[in-house]
């Protein structure tokens, strides 16, 4: 393992969580690294605009898993409007920090989110 990762980095790796789909999402999204390869899917549950439920499959390196559990922790209750002005660098701080040279793998969960919600329209119905 990378001697620079974090404790917290390190524990969202060996004990990732919203691991898995949310069945019948509301919203979903997959984006896929050309620089790297990681893959990450978000499935989104979406109650009154915002974030109920969140879960999220990954093929990646240590970095790419963590911060797509760290992730599902940050999104879960947020609005959807605050969910796509979540930053890279909210996730990297929810991790205690990435190495820069590792920055660039913690990327894939912003663009999902974006994939995900980026064309989310709230139905009348409030949900």
């Amino acid at each position: 393992m990378h001697p620079e990762y974090s404790a917290t980095l390190m524990d969202h790796f060996r004990n990732p969580r919203g691991v898995g789909e949310v069945a019948d999402p509301d919203a979903e999204g997959r984006v896929v690294s050309e620089v790297h390869g990681d893959e990450l899917r978000l499935t989104f549950a979406i109650e009154k605009s915002r974030v109920r439920e969140v879960r999220f499959r990954c093929r990646g390196c240590v970095v790419a898993i963590a911060a797509a559990s760290a992730a599902t922790e940050l999104l879960r209750g947020l609005t959807v409007a605050e969910a796509l002005a979540m930053t890279d660098d909210d996730v990297v701080s929810a991790l205690d920090g990435v190495p820069e040279a590792k920055r660039r793998c913690s990327l894939i969960v912003s663009e999902t989110v974006r994939a995900a919600l980026g064309g989310f329209a709230c139905p009348s119905s409030g949900t």
